[in-house]
């Protein structure tokens, strides 16, 4: 099988990305160069079976546009197109995530070397993309339309593309994936002191509800700061009220003020709650193996990996339906609870439906176990790998 020499770019290197790179060399003969826009941002062992690029640029431009309803990451640096001209030159492009500039400009240079390209893009539920400006869609048409194949990460992504135009020939299936045996290792730690860290937070006798990840708007903390305050007259009144542990605070890119409301929010409603701010991935399995139940609230999510956290902490999830994992790794009922986004009442009657059944919690988090293990980080690297082929394949019979 010959060898694929590939040239990737990234807005950042973090540990899946890592594994990814690392596998694809190891298992799959394909070699990579790869390109981040950022610092490191990874975990564990750091042995990289790959040629790793430091950031092309340290900080980038983030530009808010009323008009266009949009917030875009723009690198002035184009490094990336410079790098694709030297040699040795690529068999393939592999562009991961939203970077406008410095992945259309790799995307042009590219198409100059006559290279095929891969792409793994952010891509939002689909009510959100068509009520997106009519320009930025032109745009993201044209830029769909410059990839030879494009991963799609569940039915969402999937839905979007084809949305765009996008045939189901240059569609291949993908899903992101949590370090299971560096996040396994944490969580026997953690279950082994869950009392002691229980305690130290706070919790007596009372369940805990948790959340992990930024404090961005669009994370939804403020729905699930309604649906507790809801539930004070939804449970019986025997029941003691639920623990909130929020893991994690602003991201150092942004998230502060919304960081601030919530603070102020839990303060003057008085509830029984805890903010980690800023955790390591150890810290977070520790916290997960203290709570009980998990919510992610979130308005989008392309494919959150929190939510495989969880589910392998063996906590029962509660999603919303614009998260990209929805119909595949989450199946309402069965593998989690799914409600509709923006639905506090609707969250708070899921969460009381929880807390009240440990029979219900049991059955969710059983069902859970069995699927998250299909959606390993083998799998996805196979699946990564599959793409890369058979695009170059194709790329070759022309």
């Amino acid at each position: 099988m010959k060898r694929i020499q590939i040239k990737a770019l990234c807005y950042r290197m973090e540990y899946q990305r890592r594994i990814l790179f690392n596998s694809l060399a190891e298992n799959y003969n394909i070699d990579s160069i790869v390109y981040s826009l950022q610092e490191k941002h990874d975990i564990g062992p750091a042995e990289y079976k790959f040629t790793y690029v430091e950031p092309l640029c340290k900080k980038p431009l983030i530009w808010k546009s009323r008009l266009f309803r949009t917030q875009i990451f723009i690198s002035f640096d184009m490094s990336m197109a410079k790098y694709l001209f030297e040699k040795p030159h690529p068999d393939m492009v592999f562009i991961l995530g939203d970077m406008p500039l410095s992945a259309q400009a790799a995307k042009w240079a590219a198409k100059k070397l006559k290279c095929p390209i891969l792409s793994l893009m952010t891509i939002r539920p689909l009510e959100h993309e068509k009520n997106r400006n009519y320009f930025i869609k032109q745009l993201k048409r044209m830029s769909f339309s410059f990839c030879d194949g494009i991963l799609a990460s569940g039915l969402l992504a999937e839905k979007c593309l084809k949305y765009y135009g996008v045939p189901d020939s240059k569609i291949f299936s993908y899903h992101h994936f949590v370090d299971t045996e560096y996040f396994a290792k944490w969580l026997k730690i953690g279950r082994r002191e869950r009392e002691q860290t229980r305690k130290s937070i706070g919790i007596k006798d009372n369940l805990c509800i948790a959340f992990s990840g930024t404090t961005y708007t669009l994370k939804g903390i403020r729905d699930l700061l309604k649906a507790v305050l809801l539930l004070k007259n939804k449970l019986p009144s025997n029941f003691p009220m639920p623990h909130l542990l929020i893991i994690g605070g602003p991201h150092k890119e942004g998230g502060s003020n919304e960081y601030m409301y919530i603070k102020e929010f839990i303060k003057l409603n008085r509830i029984d709650a805890t903010i980690t701010g800023w955790v390591t991935r150890d810290k977070v399995a520790k916290y997960l193996s203290a709570s009980d139940v998990y919510v992610l609230p979130s308005h989008w999510e392309t494919w959150p990996k929190a939510i495989m956290e969880a589910m392998l902490a063996e906590l029962p999830v509660i999603v919303t339906d614009a998260c990209g994992c929805v119909g595949t790794l989450i199946k309402n009922n069965e593998t989690g609870l799914v409600i509709p986004v923006k639905s506090p009442e609707v969250l708070c009657d899921a969460i009381k439906e929880l807390l009240l059944s440990k029979e219900k919690r049991n059955k969710i988090v059983k069902a859970g176990l069995n699927a998250v293990k299909d959606y390993s980080p083998e799998k996805a690297n196979e699946k990564v790998a599959y793409a890369i082929r058979t695009i170059y394949e194709r790329y070759c019979a022309h």
